[in-house]
């Protein structure tokens, strides 16, 4: 394998995991605050 496909490979797998991390922190920024729409209710369970 030369260095120039190495450093393809390389730069491939570091943008994919970027992509991940960047994907991760807005989940998380995104729910910090997070609250339900509309009040729980309490709802009867049938069996």
């Amino acid at each position: 394998m030369s260095r120039q496909e190495l450093g393809a490979q390389f730069r491939a797998f570091s943008l994919a995991i970027g992509v991940h991390i960047l994907i991760g922190a807005l989940v998380v920024v995104g729910t910090m605050k997070w609250e339900p729409f509309r009040k729980p209710q309490n709802l009867g369970l049938t069996i």
